[in-house]
């Protein structure tokens, strides 16, 4: 059969041959090519309301102890990339909490005299923050994200107080002070970056829900202030400003509810149940080393994800 082609055929038979070789290798090199300039494409955003209801406690120098069940509500946004080294996302969140309340009685002895002293207090928490969360890929579905952000909070407690005076050798006699009612505002603010580790896993075979469990530490700055007024008479008592400690662990549980019809994204749930401990010394105010404030915050929370 070669002898039966034509030899002034065969030059460009080859030519021919080197040139589809030629636009092959060009085709692979282009691929090759577009392949290493692929860009982070947007992996989703996603946008959030959470309510909840925490058990929150509170103390410092001149309270033993607040607290109460208090309903809280919040919103928050995530904006999620894809990147050769991994996944990042990028969260804002706000939450502000309902009034909780508190009383006690308690008698003071000073010299000859009992200070009987109702109390009433009303107290609440904000917080805010924003947060990197930084994944790199999974292992048969586990993923392990760390995260780093920056985190203000504010409690606001106010507290009436009622003293009558008594003489101890009358206690049915009541004896009212001159300024029997005061009223004592505290603010305790603080801020500062955090930083955490969590691990997430698959809970069903379609692995459409999740469940995760995490930590967080914060070296904060705080700053602690009282003011107190009693009838017209008005007393600052200064503000301390002191590092405080800052801990939060957590479960949570996330999944698909459902998708919404083309070009409007999907609906997902998330239930938490978190603790929150911050502590800071107030030593330079009282003398006393073992004096702070202290708070705990236990809560169970859902929120409704639209991600698209």
């Amino acid at each position: 059969m070669k002898d039966d082609i034509p030899q002034s055929l065969i030059p460009l038979s080859l030519l021919l041959v080197g040139l589809a070789t030629t636009s092959v290798a060009g085709a692979q090199e282009s691929r090759v090519t577009v392949h290493e300039k692929e860009e982070p494409v947007i992996q989703s955003f996603d946008a959030r309301f959470i309510t909840g209801l925490m058990y929150y406690k509170y103390s410092d120098a001149f309270v033993d102890k607040l607290s109460d069940n208090i309903p809280f509500y919040g919103v928050g946004a995530t904006y999620g990339i894809s990147s050769p080294i991994g996944n990042i996302s990028f969260d804002a969140y706000l939450q502000r909490s309902d009034k909780g309340k508190d009383g006690f009685f308690e008698e003071n002895l000073d010299d000859n005299f009992k200070h009987p002293t109702n109390t009433d207090a009303r107290f609440n928490r904000d917080d805010y923050a924003i947060t990197m969360t930084y994944q790199i890929g999974s292992i048969y579905g586990w993923q392990f994200p760390i995260f780093v952000g920056y985190k203000w909070g504010k409690t606001h407690v106010e507290r009436t107080e009622i003293t009558l005076f008594q003489p101890n050798d009358d206690p049915l006699a009541r004896i009212e002070t001159n300024d029997p009612l005061a009223r004592i505002e505290t603010n305790f603010k603080t801020k500062g970056p955090v930083i955490g580790l969590g691990i997430t896993f698959p809970i069903a075979t379609n692995k459409e829900h999740r469940a995760g469990i995490y930590g967080a530490y914060g070296r904060l700055t705080s700053e602690y202030n009282t003011s107190i007024f009693l009838g017209e008479k008005y007393l600052d008592a200064g503000t301390v400003t002191q590092p405080t400690e800052a801990w939060k662990y957590g479960i949570n549980f996330n999944g698909l509810i459902a998708k919404l019809p083309i070009g409007w994204g999907k609906l997902n749930y998330t239930i938490s149940l978190d603790s929150y401990n911050y502590s800071m010394s107030l030593k330079p105010r009282s003398g006393d080393p073992t004096s702070s404030i202290d708070e705990q915050i236990y809560s169970v929370n859902a929120s409704v994800n639209w991600a698209f």
